[in-house]
């Protein structure tokens, strides 16, 4: 029997079989040593649905259930073939169920009824099933899923449950047209865990000096971070829409953090006049829920004595808030504020970067 059976090769085979079977009776294959590993069905499962995808593209007047049940029937039939599963039995059978519930699951995030997919539902679960490109994220927490079964963590049950959380993460994703759960970050996207790396060069790319000597350059850098397209560390998703991609520039007189760099330019009162420039990101957990926020920033402390512009009056404090969907307007306002017109001509003590849970 090859892995690339056809259609009517499959059903003479399973007839011979069916034979084989009524003439001879079934003998269960003996038991092996090892345990079955999650690679081990995870190829299976892949197998099962590359055939299917591949019988419904070939009898395209066959129907989707059709190609499925065949599909996994090769592999259940395979199973007269070798040893069982120690603890687990055949392998087959167990293909047949991931397989199913994968499909199944598709099915329900279309919004279709169990078993009332298209074919596309197929071909999505088939690219989870291999971790495609764009769909990296649900095809790791799959294989996990499938893994807690063959070690015994979870049971069928379980994983069923676990399931749901899936779905509700790819109804979300159907409904705003993004496709895949990972397919809309572009490649260029940077992870959330290296926002502050990413920011920071970006401030030192002229130098440090010119940070200090030259504080409008801090500005510069933090107008192009916005730009940059992000991605949230798993398991969190980043909140879509402006809301949950922020700017804000806040100024005003502060007492300083206390850190080793600050001890180092800190005023004797531990106050500095502050303007802080602030990339805010919302995420959202593995149901689609409201999680937490991150804040990456970039602050720039001035020594209060040099700031002569009669914009930044003594003592006030100030905020422009902004979204990606208008950049271009959050940034003509930081322009024209107080903020800028006190980076124009105070002396900067220091700069720092930050990213951290809020």
């Amino acid at each position: 029997m090859t892995e690339q059976m056809k259609w009517d090769e499959f059903l003479e085979f399973a007839r011979d079989e069916m034979k084989r079977f009524n003439t001879e009776g079934f003998r269960y294959p003996e038991i092996r040593d090892e345990p079955c590993t999650v690679d081990e069905m995870l190829d299976e499962v892949r197998m099962v649905l590359d055939h299917a995808v591949s019988f419904c593209e070939e009898h395209p007047e066959r129907s989707r259930s059709s190609a499925l049940h065949t599909a996994v029937g090769v592999s259940q039939l395979k199973d007269y073939e070798r040893l069982r599963c120690p603890g687990f039995g055949d392998l087959g059978h167990a293909t047949g169920f991931f397989a199913f519930q994968l499909v199944s699951l598709m099915d329900r995030a279309s919004g279709s009824k169990d078993g009332e997919g298209d074919v596309e539902q197929l071909r999505e679960a088939r690219l989870v099933a291999h971790g495609a490109p764009g769909w990296e994220q649900l095809g790791a927490e799959y294989r996990e899923a499938v893994a807690a079964v063959l070690s015994g963590v979870t049971d069928y049950r379980e994983f069923n449950k676990r399931q749901k959380q899936f779905e509700k993460r790819m109804k979300r994703l159907s409904a705003e047209g993004t496709g895949g759960p990972t397919a809309d970050p572009r490649e260029d996207a940077v992870r959330l865990a290296d926002t502050a790396h990413v920011l920071r060069s970006m401030v030192q790319e002229s130098g440090t000096d010119a940070a200090i000597s030259e504080p409008l350059t801090v500005w510069e850098a933090f107008k192009r971070f916005i730009r940059v397209p992000l991605i949230a560390d798993p398991p969190f998703v980043m909140e879509d829409g402006g809301g949950g991609d922020m700017m804000l520039c806040e100024w005003g007189s502060f007492p300083v953090p206390r850190s080793e760099d600050a001890g180092q330019w800190a005023p004797e009162d531990g106050v500095a006049f502050m303007v802080s420039f602030v990339r805010q990101l919302g995420l959202l957990d593995d149901d689609g829920e409201y999680d937490h926020l991150e804040h990456v920033s970039c602050s720039i402390w001035l020594d209060p004595g040099s700031i002569t512009t009669s914009a930044v009056a003594l003592g006030a404090t100030g905020s422009e808030w902004g979204d990606v969907d208008d950049i271009e307007d959050w940034v003509n306002v930081v322009e024209s504020s107080a903020a800028l017109a006190a980076l124009r001509t105070g002396r900067v003590l220091g700069v720092e970067v930050n990213h951290e849970e809020v």
